[in-house]
C-alpha cells in the first residue's frame, strides 16, 4: 500500500511539471528553456539578469509564496522550480508563472520588489 502511495505522489509532482510547462510555453513573456525532466523547470523572462531573478526569487521567498532559485542555462540567466511536495498544483505554478510575467515584477527606484 505504501509503495502505491509512494507511486501516485510521484506520478502528481510529474504530472504537474508537464501542466508547468505548458502554462509556460503558452504564457507571454517567459521562455521554457529545458523540457522538464523529472520534476524540475527551468525557464526565463524575456530582459531579466540575475540580479533580476536574485530579487524576484528573494520576495517570493519572503512572502512565503515559493522557493523558486535563480540559476543560469548554458550562460543565460534563469529560474530553476522543483516540483517536489505532491500537494503542488498546476494552479500553484500558473501563479508563480502569472508573478513573473507581470511588468511590474521589477525592482522598483526604492530598491523594494513590486509584484
Amino acid at each position: 500500500m505504501r509503495r502505491r502511495h509512494n507511486r501516485d505522489a510521484v506520478e502528481r509532482t510529474l504530472a504537474t511539471a508537464r501542466a508547468g510547462a505548458e502554462l509556460i510555453r503558452a504564457a507571454g513573456r517567459v521562455d521554457l528553456l529545458v523540457e522538464p525532466e523529472l520534476s524540475v523547470l527551468v525557464f526565463e523572462r524575456h530582459g531579466w539578469d540575475h540580479a533580476d531573478y536574485a530579487r524576484w526569487s528573494r520576495a517570493l521567498l519572503d512572502a512565503q509564496q515559493a522557493f523558486v532559485t535563480p540559476t543560469s542555462h548554458r550562460g543565460r540567466p534563469c529560474t530553476r522550480l522543483a516540483i517536489v511536495n505532491p500537494a503542488t498544483t498546476p494552479d500553484d505554478i500558473r501563479l508563480i508563472v502569472d508573478l513573473m510575467r507581470e511588468p511590474a515584477a521589477r525592482q522598483g527606484s526604492d530598491g523594494q520588489m513590486r509584484m
